[in-house]
């Protein structure tokens, strides 16, 4: 499987932040027009956390991949007791800016509960949808108490 190959080469890097945070951002493209994208999510006490998507090597597959491996180092920096679900990823321009936007969703009983982030891309559409996903989950971590490690 090309995702854990691509998790395990990449295991050994990590970096220190003082609040969870983008580590690493890396893409890996195939001939077969696929791509992996890897995300590393950083923790003051060093911990690191990895997600990784494999999808279309498309700027939008890209954007999903990135939204969808984010989503999976959120999942594991809360040891799984949370899980999300992608709905969409774009990238909007609207007057002067060009902002990434996800939407996810998070079973909440019977129900979904919908996040919405954003982040303007400054030429980093990639790095924009890692903190938009990051953007939409802040407020859920803080309020419900879901604390990593």
């Amino acid at each position: 499987d090309r995702v854990a190959i691509f998790l395990a080469m990449q295991a050994s890097e990590s970096a220190t932040h003082p609040r969870l945070a983008c580590g690493k951002l890396r893409i890996e493209h195939f001939d077969n027009n696929t791509c992996v994208v890897l995300v590393v999510l950083t923790w003051p006490q060093g911990e690191v956390f990895f997600g990784a998507s494999e999808g279309d090597d498309s700027a939008t597959g890209q954007l999903g991949s990135t939204a969808k491996a984010t989503i999976r180092a959120l999942e594991q920096a809360a040891d799984h007791r949370v899980e999300f679900e992608l709905e969409q990823v774009q990238q909007v321009s609207e007057f002067d800016a060009v902002l990434a936007q996800v939407s996810i969703s998070k079973p909440a009983g019977e129900h979904l509960r919908r996040l919405c982030g954003s982040c303007l891309t400054n030429g980093q559409p990639l790095h924009a949808a890692v903190k938009a996903v990051l953007n939409a989950t802040n407020r859920l971590f803080e309020r419900d108490f879901i604390y990593v490690h």
